[in-house]
């Protein structure tokens, strides 16, 4: 009996791009901004210019403030004034009350990469400053073959803000640290911390001619948990203005609605707050700014913006295999739109389950992913569900089924396969449709298997192409309508494979893959036969034996010598059997056989035999005896038979006359 498993991994998020508020199209925030200042007494003038503190913006709206008393309230600041002060220490505070929105700014067409004329307006944001070198050989270097020969904006931003997050390693308990190393040495060390990775970023944006700026403030996390001071982009993108870029968090386009804005500079670090005072030799001490944010209330939910449809591209598959993953995405949108794709269930632990994805106004895209399956014990058939959500809530699952018994599938098979699939989907639009199927569901392996490809082209353009086969290729001329093309499929003995054949040429690749499926001959055989080769006259015995086969086999018939024991209509795997016997058969039939027959499932006749010696021992002399003159008399029976058929007289002589 085979047993079904099933295994059940939830993935622990790795990623702020699923957090609580992620989705949340607005919150509604209190935030409190203090500082303790100590030996200010006797200062007979004290200034303070915050300028760090929530802003009223396109997405963000100061709903009530409270400012200490004295207080002027900038655009850029808070000054605030204290004069002739009594006591030792003085409790700075702020607080806001704000409404955040999900900020995404809809991007319907194309714009062309590189720009051409930035307004002046926008030229400060290009300038390198000491922390974002956009002036340094490596990072433009870098960023440009990051780029390539890529001519749309949008596109050209998300490649450089996906490698970023890809490849410079960070910690995400560092989210909260100041900034201390330039972009130079985030790129050539490969790992910084939050704003590290922003001011890379933006230098690679300046270093082509793309002005952003850093933005700090305060976003959700579940890690703290709560709210901590975090660091992202603004990037200009001409016709639209500023639009945010969190590559920190994965968020390419837009940012969530726990991203409060607190500053924008050309500039990476600045002071937050700047004390002037008057009182002689007295030195104030400032203490640390602390800065509280909690969630007040949530609003709904934002729409789907993308459809997400999972494909298992094998299924029945080995234990310890590589399982390779099709994901088809749909923008719901006429906007371009990055969402991130995030495992959260699976048959294992994987490494990296984040996977962000551009995909422009109403377009569908294909991306794969390889997810390894575990080594498990033999004998049991285990099922997982396989999970994914995307940024905006979307989400599809399958259920794949794997044994020791199935099919293995290798990691190089998965990879090759998700290459040529990654190909195919880079084609231009074309009418052709093109698939391929052996000519049976399976063969044994003496048989000949036929490949039949064939091509519908729907169009009235006619296409000259190459369709290949393993190592075969075959020029053909594609008009409008259906055609055949024949390949011979070799056979590998007794297993399932999976072949790949290809239609390609004029920019077009297109990938069939199937399945040949060969049986092994059933090649029944007798195992572990037991019997007592010498046996007393008079008792009973019996025969054990297995009968083994390694596929299914059909009127499979057992027999000792000439007499039908057993017979199946269908007959597989392996199964005991047991024969009693009388000494006195085996007396009379001391060399004996156990012979079978059967047929497989193509009608082509097997049969084999097992000898079955046995010796009888201490036989009665009447038993001996009357055997032996059974033998004598049946002979001369025999004899006189034969001499009257062959030696009759024939009629007697008359007398003569």
């Amino acid at each position: 009996m085979r047993w079904l498993v099933l295994v059940f991994l939830l993935i622990v998020p790795v990623s702020f791009a699923f957090e609580s508020y992620h989705t949340s199209s607005s919150v509604s925030l209190e935030t409190e901004i203090s500082s303790r200042i100590s030996n200010v007494n006797n200062v007979q003038m004290l200034k303070i210019n915050l300028s760090f503190f929530p802003r009223n913006s396109e997405f963000q709206e100061i709903t009530n403030e409270i400012l200490p008393a004295n207080s002027d309230r900038k655009t850029d600041y808070i000054f605030t004034e204290y004069e002739d002060i009594d006591y030792d220490e003085l409790d700075y505070n702020v607080e806001f009350n704000l409404v955040s929105d999900f900020e995404f700014k809809e991007i319907k067409s194309k714009i062309f990469f590189p720009i051409e004329d930035v307004p002046e307006e926008y030229e400060p944001y290009l300038i390198a400053t000491d922390y974002i070198n956009s002036d340094d050989d490596l990072v433009e270097q870098t960023a440009s073959e990051i780029i390539g020969d890529e001519d749309d904006l949008y596109e050209a931003v998300f490649k450089l803000g996906e490698w970023a997050h890809e490849n410079i390693n960070y910690s995400l308990e560092t989210l909260t640290e100041e900034l201390t190393q330039d972009s130079i040495w985030v790129l050539e060390n490969k790992k910084g911390v939050c704003d590290e990775l922003t001011v890379l970023f933006i230098a690679m944006l300046r270093s082509q001619g793309i002005p952003a700026k850093f933005i700090s403030g305060q976003a959700y996390t579940s890690l703290i948990p709560g709210f901590g001071n975090h660091a992202w982009a603004e990037v200009y993108f001409p016709g639209k203005g500023w639009v945010p870029f969190d590559v920190t968090y994965g968020q390419y386009g837009y940012v969530d609605a726990t991203h409060i804005k607190m500053k924008e500079s050309v500039f990476a670090r600045e002071t937050s707050i700047r004390y002037i005072w008057s009182s002689g030799d007295i030195q104030i001490s400032p203490g640390n700014i602390n800065i509280t944010t909690n969630v007040v209330s949530e609003e709904s939910k934002m729409d789907r913006k993308v459809n997400i449809n999972i494909n298992l591209l094998r299924n029945e598959i080995k234990t310890g295999s590589s399982l390779p993953v099709e994901i088809e995405l749909e923008n719901l949108g006429d906007y371009y739109i990055a969402t991130t794709l995030q495992i959260t269930k699976s048959a294992s632990s994987i490494e990296n389950n984040l996977k962000p994805v551009l995909l422009k106004p109403k377009e569908s895209k294909k991306v794969y992913w390889i997810i390894p399956l575990p080594e498990l014990d033999h004998g049991f058939i285990y099922t997982s569900e396989i999970e994914m959500v995307d940024f905006f809530g979307s989400s599809d699952s399958e259920t794949v089924e794997y044994s020791d018994d199935y099919p293995y599938y290798s990691l190089q098979e998965a990879e090759d396969k998700v290459y040529s699939l990654s190909l195919e989907n880079r084609n231009p639009e074309s009418g052709l449709d093109f698939f391929c199927n052996p000519d049976k569901i399976s063969y044994y392996d003496y048989q000949n298997a036929t490949l039949i490809c064939k091509v519908i082209n729907s169009e009235t353009k006619n296409y000259d192409l190459d369709l290949c086969f393993l190592e075969e290729c075959k020029g053909v001329q594609i008009e409008k309508g259906e055609m055949q093309v024949i390949f011979n499929i070799p056979l590998s003995n007794g297993e399932t494979k999976e072949y790949n054949s290809q239609l390609r040429g004029s920019g077009i690749i297109k990938n069939s893959y199937f399945d040949v499926n060969v049986i092994p001959s059933p090649n029944l055989r007798i195992a572990k036969m037991e019997y007592s080769s010498t046996i007393t006259y008079g008792s009973d015995g019996e025969i054990l034996f297995s009968l083994d086969s390694q596929s299914p086999a059909k009127e499979v018939t057992i027999k000792l010598n000439n007499k039908k024991l057993f017979y199946f209509e269908a007959y597989d795997g392996s199964d005991n059997f047991e024969i009693p016997f009388s000494s006195s058969y085996f007396y009379r039939h001391r060399d004996s056989k156990i012979r079978v027959s059967y047929k497989d499932f193509n009608d082509a006749e097997y049969n084999f035999e097992e000898d079955v010696v046995m010796d009888v021992t201490n036989a009665p002399f009447y038993i001996a005896v009357g055997y032996w003159w059974f033998l004598i008399l049946g002979a001369i029976i025999a004899t006189v038979i034969l001499r009257r058929k062959f030696f009759r007289f024939k009629d007697a002589p008359k007398p003569r006359h």
